[in-house]
C-alpha cells in the first residue's frame, strides 16, 4: 500500500465502532490492573488514563501500518520487512511514552525513563505486533471480499446479458429487411419497437432484481415482436395474477426461456404457448407450457436460472422441465420477496 491507501484504511478504522469498543475495553482493563497493583492517588490514575488515551489508542489504531506499508500495489509487506518495520514502530511508541512520562513528572531519573522505554518496548512487542498483524490481515480479507462482490456483480451482469442473445436482434432485422420494400411504415415501427425493447433490456439488466411486473412487460414487448415474425403460426395465452407484480425476480429470467424457445425460423406448424403466473404465501410460480416444434430449454439454461435465483434472492429456487409428446412444460418456483416500485417507474 501507499500513503493514500494507508490514510483511507486508518480513517475506515476510526469510523468503525467495533475498534473503539475493543480498544476502550482493553484500556479500562489495563488502567484497572495498574490501579489495583500500584495503588495511588486519583491524580496519578488520571495521568495514566491520559497517557493511554493520548498515546496508546492512536498507537493501536496505527499498529497495522507497518504491515500495510509497502510503497507499491501489494496489500501486505513480507514477513521480514513487516517485522522490521514493526520493531521500529514499537521503539518509536515506547520513546514517545517515556518522553511523555518525563514531561508529566518533570525532570526525573534518566535511567528510570530508559528502563521504562525498554520495558514498554518489550510489552508493546507482544501486544502491538500481533494486534497489527491481525488487523492488517483482517482488513485485507475484507478488501478481498468487497472485490469479490464487485466481480460477482460484474459476472451477474454478464450473466444477464448472456441470458438474452443477439439472435433476437438478427432474426427481427432479417424479417424487417424483407418487409422494407413492401411495408415501409411497418418496417419503421418494427425498428422502433425493437430499439425500445433493447433499451429497456439494458436498463433492467443492470439491476440485481426487478419486479415481476417489469419482467412481464418486457416479455410482452418481446412476444409482440415475435408475433410479427411468426404471424398466425404463434399463439400465446397468458394468465397473470396481478397481485404478484410487486415480487422480485432476476432480470431477463423469463425472457431467456422465451428467446431460446422462439430462436428458430417460423414453420408451417402452429406453435402454442401458455404462460401462467400464480403465487402462494412463500413462493412465486411461473408455468410455461409449449406445444409445437420449438426447442425446449437446455440443461445449462435451467442450471443458470437456478444460480441466478439463488444469487439474487439468497434462497434456492427451482426450474423443472417436463417433456411431453406435444411439447414441454417448464415450471419456475421463485422465493417471494416484495420489491416496492416507485410511482415514476
Amino acid at each position: 500500500m501507499r500513503f493514500r491507501e494507508l490514510q483511507h484504511s486508518f480513517l475506515g478504522r476510526v469510523r468503525n465502532p467495533a475498534y473503539w469498543v475493543v480498544l476502550l475495553s482493553l484500556g479500562a482493563l489495563a488502567v484497572s490492573f495498574i490501579t489495583m497493583v500500584i495503588p495511588d492517588h486519583g491524580l496519578r490514575i488520571l495521568l495514566r488514563l491520559l497517557v493511554f488515551v493520548v498515546l496508546w489508542l492512536p498507537a493501536t489504531l496505527l499498529s497495522p501500518a507497518p504491515w500495510q506499508w509497502t510503497g507499491d500495489d501489494r496489500s501486505l509487506a513480507p514477513w521480514g520487512r513487516g517485522l522490521l518495520q514493526s520493531c521500529g514502530y514499537i521503539l518509536l511508541v515506547a520513546v514517545c511514552h517515556g518522553l511523555l512520562v518525563l514531561l508529566l513528572h518533570g525532570q526525573g531519573n534518566v535511567a528510570f525513563v530508559l528502563g521504562l522505554i525498554t520495558g514498554l518496548a518489550v510489552v508493546a512487542l507482544f501486544f502491538l505486533v500481533p494486534m497489527g498483524v491481525l488487523i492488517a490481515r483482517g482488513e485485507r480479507l475484507s478488501l478481498e471480499a468487497r472485490e469479490a462482490q464487485v466481480r460477482a456483480r460484474q459476472a451477474q451482469w454478464m450473466g444477464h446479458r448472456g441470458a438474452f442473445s443477439p439472435r433476437l436482434l438478427f432474426g427481427n432485422l432479417d424479417h424487417l429487411a424483407g418487409l422494407a420494400h413492401g411495408d415501409p411504415r411497418g418496417t419503421e415501427q418494427g425498428l422502433v419497437d425493437l430499439a425500445a425493447l433493447y433499451r429497456q433490456w439494458l436498463m433492467e439488466a443492470e439491476k440485481p432484481v426487478i419486479t415481476l411486473g417489469a419482467e412481464l412487460r418486457m416479455a410482452e414487448q418481446y412476444l409482440a415482436l415475435e408475433r410479427k415474425r411468426w404471424k398466425e403460426c404463434l399463439q400465446i395465452r397468458t394468465h397473470f395474477d396481478l397481485e404478484q407484480e410487486a415480487q422480485a425476480v432476476p432480470p431477463l429470467l423469463l425472457l431467456s426461456f422465451l428467446e431460446q424457445a422462439l430462436t428458430g425460423s417460423p414453420t408451417e406448424s402452429v406453435v402454442e404457448m401458455e404462460i401462467q403466473v400464480s403465487g402462494t404465501s412463500s413462493w412465486l410460480e411461473i408455468r410455461m407450457e409449449a406445444r409445437g416444434p420449438i426447442p425446449a430449454p437446455s440443461l445449462e439454461t435451467l442450471a443458470q436460472s437456478r444460480r441466478r435465483i439463488q444469487a439474487a434472492l439468497n434462497r434456492e429456487g427451482s426450474a423443472i422441465l417436463v417433456p411431453s409428446e406435444a411439447g414441454w412444460t417448464l415450471t419456475l418456483r421463485i422465493p417471494k420477496r416484495a420489491l416496492e416500485t416507485s410511482p415514476c417507474s
